[in-house]
């Protein structure tokens, strides 16, 4: 079998950690090019990670170079002309979330790539977690009865500080909603099903009105999310990136109730309480510890969040052994846009004060 002949768009901290070295240990993929704004340090990044050539020009890339995937690792305000070129030449396109800076983006999108018969893939990060999966597992298998209610926290402190953020910057993007919310939304979605409602309440926790490159303004850092499921679910979403975490770096924490039990997740990423915990209680039984079962760890000695993609079938390598067995990745860019969608309806709650309907 012919390896995917694959370029990536993207040379930051992110990219080099979630895509370039996964990519570098799949023998299943051609490295063919890297794109990046400054050339000198893409150059140097393509050779560590073996790329066969690089550039700092999407176009001249597509038109140079017989590919098969691209991989889009670059602010959201890039996704949507990136990916819009990429399958308009035919290539499968794996794509960072938020799909796009909008719903009408993030559709387009999805659509292009169903007329097209094209594969696709957004990265949320944490669906091909073990411990997501499992707790996936729990409530397909009614573990926990009908799920009733939910809250969902994603918290970290990656914006203390008095440094640049483009993630901040609305030139860019719209801040913590669509940055760590489309996570949240995007394992409610998986869970629960599709959104009736989005309630939102943005906050802008940190000050940067004195930092370069934030004259313009800022976006909010953290948010409260409430939202509907079809199904009943109502959903509390808590995001932040301005949380003081002290030695996490960040946390994970799920509660999720239902008709007959409740199930409870943390998730901390470091310094002294650093690992995970799945507690699950039925009825009046006392909360019972579970462990992540091996079936979900496939052989994998798996001990923090990040190093799980360098080897597992998950991210960017998921992405290769889809198109090498001709399979459909998921969560697709169809799956982005809904997400995309509750994204766009909680920042327009949170400016407008209103509850918005989907």
């Amino acid at each position: 079998m012919n390896p995917i002949r694959l370029a990536v768009v993207g040379t930051s901290p992110w990219s080099e950690m979630m895509y370039l070295r996964p990519l570098a240990t799949h023998d299943g993929v051609e490295r063919v090019a890297l794109c990046g704004r400054n050339l000198a340090k893409t150059a140097d990044i393509a050779a560590r990670h073996g790329f066969l050539r690089h550039y700092d020009d999407v176009d001249a890339l597509l038109r140079n170079e017989e590919l098969d995937a691209l991989c889009i690792v670059t602010p959201d305000d890039s996704h949507h002309s990136i990916a819009m070129k990429a399958l308009r030449k035919g290539l499968d396109v794996l794509c960072e979330k938020p799909l796009a800076r909008n719903s009408a983006e993030a559709w387009e999108m999805a659509d292009l790539a169903a007329k097209t018969q094209r594969k696709t893939q957004v990265f949320f990060t944490w669906r091909w977690q073990p411990h997501f999966q499992y707790i996936k597992e729990l409530l397909d298998t009614g573990a926990i009865g009908r799920p009733l209610r939910a809250e969902l926290s994603f918290r970290g402190g990656f914006v203390r500080d008095d440094q640049y953020h483009w993630r901040l910057d609305p030139a860019h993007a719209k801040g913590t909603l669509p940055d760590l919310g489309s996570h949240m939304l995007d394992l409610a979605y998986w869970y629960f099903g599709d959104f009736e409602s989005v309630t939102a309440n943005g906050l802008k926790m940190i000050d940067r009105s004195q930092i370069a490159g934030h004259e313009g303004g800022t976006e909010d850092d953290a948010a409260f999310i409430l939202l509907k499921s079809a199904s009943g679910v109502s959903a509390m979403i808590d995001v932040s990136a301005g949380t003081g975490v002290g030695d996490r770096h960040m946390d994970h924490r799920l509660r999720i109730e239902g008709t007959e039990g409740t199930i409870e997740f943390d998730h901390s990423f470091g310094g002294e309480t650093v690992g995970l915990r799945i507690v699950l209680a039925r009825g009046k039984e006392p909360f019972r510890q579970l462990i992540v079962p091996e079936r979900f760890l496939g052989g994998f000695e798996w001990k923090d969040a990040f190093s799980w993609y360098l080897k597992s079938s998950s991210g960017v390598r998921y992405f290769v052994d889809c198109l090498l067995s001709g399979t459909s990745p998921k969560p697709d860019f169809r799956v982005g846009a809904r997400v995309q969608d509750a994204v766009d309806a909680a920042y327009t709650s949170s400016v407008e004060g209103r509850r918005v309907m989907l």
